[in-house]
């Protein structure tokens, strides 16, 4: 059983530590994940608390086992596709500050612009495309785990992240980006 599944069962039997321990461990990535979709900072930690009130009143929605990672961005995803629908926006790709540990300044400068020349390239990709690249890359799901939350097939997501991966490719190339 993993931490996840362990920090559920004591969720489940009664004591709030284990829920709290999912909470932290998950908040920040999930805003991050939710403001792919279009919301400022605020409205996505609006919305990442109403994911995890979903988790607190459903509690018997999830079975131990599943991956709970998966089940909280299939939440969150359906509750951003409803925030846009809402909103009517336009979704926009906001720049993420990574913190570097002890570093020479050369390195840090060197690590700043490959960061911003990525984030260059992934403002040219739809938003849907920057989303499956962040469940890939950034949260490491599975094909079968980024279909689930994404409501697609497996086949769809293994040809869509193929495309999008030589799409971003091109991208760096054409943009002369040395990442």
């Amino acid at each position: 059983m993993n931490q996840d599944d362990k920090d559920y069962t004591v969720f489940l039997e009664g004591d709030q530590r284990g829920f709290e321990a999912l909470v932290v461990r998950y908040k920040d990535s999930l805003i991050y994940f939710i403001q792919r979709f279009g919301p400022g900072f605020s409205d996505a930690e609006d919305l990442a608390q109403d994911v995890f009130v979903e988790i607190l009143l459903h509690q018997e929605r999830y079975r131990i086992g599943q991956g709970f990672k998966t089940y909280l961005y299939t939440i969150a995803h359906h509750k951003s596709v409803d925030w846009v629908r809402k909103h009517h926006r336009e979704v926009l790709v906001e720049d993420c500050q990574e913190e570097t540990d002890s570093i020479t300044v050369e390195q840090h400068t060197l690590a700043k612009e490959q960061r911003e020349e990525l984030r260059k390239a992934l403002r040219q990709l739809k938003p849907e495309e920057q989303r499956l690249i962040f469940l890939a890359e950034l949260e490491e799901l599975s094909y079968r785990e980024i279909a689930r939350v994404m409501s697609l097939t497996l086949p769809q997501v293994k040809i869509r992240l193929y495309r999008v991966r030589r799409r971003l490719k091109e991208i760096l190339i054409r943009e002369g980006l040395t990442i």
